[in-house]
């Protein structure tokens, strides 16, 4: 009798450097199935799930979401592949547009400047002047340079590049947060608050041995402090008998109604601002409870390749 070698989650996290939370998040989404070890209730996985892995692991090297993944893995048909694909192809062209179209920019400042020559003093006043020197020659080059219908064409192309800023219908969707218990810590120390909170409450979090459930989710927000200095406050959600200590408070949360958007190493007030745009032109409004983001963790850290994952969670209401 052939039997099938069975990979334990630890085994799995280690040989392909992705945090168990991670393959389990891949289950909840339905990328991944597991069996379970007898008395112990561990993930095993086979070998058809760990080339179905692999093959997750291929496409988010190639900067595909989750949501897309998703859509390629869950999807019978073919065509749905393509579409994925050409999709993404597309993307990828308007970024190459767009960063070629910067270049070209950024060369004609250097070569305007280099032409001003090398002034003696490099004051802060003299930069300034050489840069607004650099930039009324190439307004004019571009005026002397460009047909009407070249001026219209490019308008066109500057308000398909607007198009591609904002958010899909598809790129957003509802979820309702229910009551929560969590534990929080909030501070306005230092110029990233929020790593100081965040540090804060995952120490407290290891410290109580909460890190490994799968239970725990990892909410953010900004919370000024009383002089309207930058702050941030951090969540993670805790069981029913949990307890403060040290500097971690604990508390009953309201949840509600959000519309959600996942953010991949973007920036974030930009990310905000086409999720507060997409909301203004919804059938919704926006609610009265608490914005937040949701923090993923890899192995432990929120940032992997000098990116990060954030959910977007925008408070709505349905219009009166």
């Amino acid at each position: 009798m052939i039997t099938t070698q069975l990979s334990k989650i630890g085994d799995v996290s280690a040989r392909y450097g992705i945090s168990s939370r991670t393959l389990r998040y891949y289950e909840e989404i339905g990328l991944l199935a597991s069996s379970r070890e007898p008395n112990t209730s561990k993930r095993l996985y086979s070998p058809e799930m760990l080339t179905r892995l692999e093959l997750i692991l291929l496409l988010k090297q190639l900067s595909f979401s989750v949501k897309d993944i998703a859509e390629v893995l869950l999807s019978e048909d073919r065509s749905t592949t393509t579409r994925v694909f050409g999709r993404k192809l597309k993307e990828v062209q308007r970024e190459l547009g767009m960063m070629q179209s910067l270049q070209q920019l950024l060369q004609r400042y250097v070569d305007v400047m280099q032409a001003a020559g090398q002034p003696q003093s490099h004051a802060g006043a003299e930069s300034i002047r050489l840069l607004l020197d650099a930039a009324q020659a190439i307004s004019l080059e571009v005026a002397e340079g460009n047909s009407e219908d070249e001026m219209n064409t490019e308008m066109e192309a500057s308000n398909d590049m607007e198009q591609t800023v904002k958010l899909a219908d598809d790129q957003v969707r509802y979820l309702e947060l229910k009551p929560m218990k969590v534990a929080y810590y909030q501070t306005t120390a230092g110029q990233q608050p929020e790593d100081e909170a965040w540090n804060v409450l995952y120490a407290w979090v290891k410290d109580n041995e909460l890190d490994q459930s799968p239970a725990t989710r990892y909410f953010g927000f900004n919370s000024p402090g009383e002089q309207g200095e930058h702050g941030y406050e951090m969540w993670a959600t805790v069981p029913e008998d949990a307890e403060p200590s040290g500097e971690v408070r604990i508390k009953q949360v309201e949840g509600g109604l959000y519309a959600v958007s996942s953010l991949y190493g973007l920036d974030i007030p930009v990310a905000w601002k086409r999720l507060n745009e997409w909301v203004q032109s919804s059938n919704y409004q926006p609610g009265a409870h608490q914005w937040l983001e949701e923090h993923f963790l890899f192995n432990g850290d929120m940032i992997v390749n000098e990116t990060f994952q954030l959910d977007l969670y925008y408070p709505i209401a349905v219009k009166s």
